[in-house]
């Protein structure tokens, strides 16, 4: 974890909102000074991150950086997740295992990484479908190149035990727990290799529970370019909430899907897509969402909006209107009533459970 800004403030800044402080003459009566309020706790995630294709070509073989246009909109919270769906390796795919239509092999460069950490990146879920595209050695030459700069990897690894290992981290006093759990591989590991398997996920949220102040889950899951998530993804993820985790962020369908609060506790089912080269729509509407967090809830949840813009498809924070298209398409998907609007962000509406 990297010392940070004020999260919203910093955005805010960064991005022309400005703060305007009035002087004022010294007042005749001294009054006392009030202490000033904790800076909340901050997450940031982001969606999925494919280093292949013509955005990987670039990043192997030049200075491009394609989250340069953030402006930091990572790197100012206190943690900052997003999906490595991409073997950093030049491991050899296994004996059998061959590209075919709609199941490509991913794979990037190990200046990934770098470019990653530098966003601001802290940890990084490896539970997807992707991961053994280059069999067991390249899970870990990925789990190298991760750690190497940094980073935390979270839902794959060389055993069970290691790919079920949640991260566990405290920022100014709040212990934050963090699983990440697929559905599926494309591919079988080698070995003793394993995935975190979505069929434990409520077993390893109460394990986790009692451990934490916090419990946030990622999970990849649903079906590919599906604007909503299916009736199972919905009951299941209600059985998480109920199970102890405090907010559940989805990937896997390359689009944004619908978010909903359930027990006042937020869900994310799809983020979309984040790096993952030229896109053509809705796959280039994607969103940061940003985490207050508290003990055992989330006090706050905002969504930035984001476009992948240019011939690359770089991540570009997005409150003016060239972010309407993200605004809509949360809107339409989600429950009426579900968000208020401030300044080009949306906040998810969190009600106490009744």
């Amino acid at each position: 974890m990297r010392l940070r800004a004020p999260a919203r403030l910093a955005l805010l800044a960064s991005l022309g909102a400005g703060l305007v402080v009035a002087a004022a003459a010294t007042p005749a009566v001294a009054r006392a000074e009030s202490a000033p309020a904790a800076r909340p706790v901050t997450l940031r995630a982001a969606g999925d991150l494919a280093f292949s294709w013509q955005v990987g070509e670039a990043v192997a073989t030049t200075d491009f950086d394609p989250f340069a246009a953030l402006a930091g909109a990572l790197g100012e919270a206190d943690v900052s997740f997003a999906n490595l769906e991409t073997v950093l390796s030049k491991a050899p795919a296994p004996k059998g295992v061959v590209e075919r239509p709609g199941v490509p092999l991913i794979r990037g460069a190990a200046r990934a990484a770098d470019l990653a950490a530098k966003a601001g990146i802290d940890v990084v879920s490896v539970a997807n479908n992707h991961a053994f595209d280059f069999g067991a050695a390249g899970l870990a030459d990925t789990l190298r190149e991760v750690a190497r700069v940094g980073l935390v990897a979270i839902g794959a690894g060389a055993t069970a035990d290691d790919a079920a290992r949640p991260h566990i981290i405290k920022v100014r006093g709040l212990t934050i727990g963090m699983l990440a759990l697929a559905e599926k591989s494309n591919h079988p590991a080698n070995g003793k290799a394993a995935l975190h398997k979505l069929t434990s996920a409520e077993a390893a949220i109460r394990a986790l529970r009692p451990q934490v102040d916090v419990v946030v889950v990622s999970v990849h899951w649903g079906v590919q370019y599906q604007l909503r998530p299916t009736k199972k993804q919905v009951a299941l993820a209600h059985a998480m909430i109920d199970a102890g985790a405090d907010a559940i962020i989805g990937h896997h369908p390359h689009v944004l899907q619908t978010i909903e609060a359930y027990q006042g506790k937020p869900i994310f089912y799809s983020l979309g897509n984040f790096v993952f080269g030229t896109q053509p729509m809705p796959r280039r509407l994607s969103a940061i969402i940003e985490l207050e967090l508290g003990p055992r809830h989330v006090a706050r949840a905002t969504v930035l909006p984001v476009v992948l813009s240019g011939e690359r498809g770089s991540p570009t924070v997005s409150l003016g209107p060239e972010g309407d298209d993200v605004r809509a398409r949360l809107r339409e998907a989600s429950a009426k009533g579900a968000f208020t609007e401030r300044a080009g962000m949306l906040e998810l509406v969190l009600r106490p459970p009744q």
